[in-house]
C-alpha cells in the first residue's frame, strides 16, 4: 500500500497550471487539467530541466528549455527531444489538500552519467585521445615531410648566423 504525503492545497492549483513539490528529496510537477490533478516528476528526461516552469496545454506538459512535450495522464513523451517518459505519481484529493503517493526508487538509473559500467567521462576521454576514432594522436608520428622540411630550415638559419 502507498504512502501519501500532503503536498499542496487545492488553491494553491488553479485549473490548467503547474505546481512545483518536493517529496522525499525528489522534484515532482502537479498539473491540474480538466479537473483531475496529476504529479509526474519535475524534471525532463532530456536536459534536467524544471517542468514547473514549463507550460500547460490541455493535457500536454511543455518543457522550458527545448519544448518537448508529456502528457500528463500517462507521463508518455509527446515530442522530441524528449524521448523517455516521466514517471507519475499516484494523486488523492481530500478535504482541499492534495495528497502524492510517496515515488518508489528508482530501479533504473536516468542516464549514462548514472551508471556504473559507463561514464560520460569515458566517451569523452575516448573522444579526446582517439581524435575521430583512428591512432591515438599522443602515439601518431608525425608525417617525415614535415620533419625533414623543419630539419633544413634549422640548418639554414643556423649556417646564416
Amino acid at each position: 500500500m502507498a504512502h501519501f504525503v500532503k503536498v499542496a492545497h487545492t488553491e494553491e492549483l488553479p485549473e490548467g497550471e503547474l505546481l512545483a513539490v518536493e517529496v522525499d528529496g525528489r522534484a515532482l510537477v502537479l498539473a491540474r487539467s480538466g479537473g483531475a490533478v496529476y504529479a509526474l516528476d519535475g524534471i525532463c528526461t532530456h536536459r534536467e530541466a524544471l517542468l514547473a516552469e514549463g507550460s500547460l496545454y490541455e493535457e500536454c506538459l511543455m518543457c522550458p528549455v527545448h519544448g518537448g512535450e508529456y502528457d500528463v495522464r500517462t507521463g508518455e513523451a509527446i515530442t522530441a527531444p524528449a524521448l523517455e517518459p516521466l514517471r507519475t505519481h499516484e494523486v488523492k484529493v481530500e478535504g482541499g489538500a492534495i495528497w502524492v503517493a510517496r515515488p518508489e526508487p528508482e530501479t533504473r538509473p536516468r542516464d549514462c552519467a548514472a551508471s556504473p559500467r559507463v561514464s560520460r567521462r569515458t566517451f569523452a576521454d575516448r573522444r579526446l585521445r582517439n581524435g575521430r576514432g583512428g591512432r591515438s594522436r599522443v602515439w601518431q608520428r608525425p608525417p617525415r615531410r614535415s620533419l625533414r622540411r623543419l630539419d633544413r630550415n634549422a640548418r639554414g638559419r643556423g649556417a646564416a648566423t
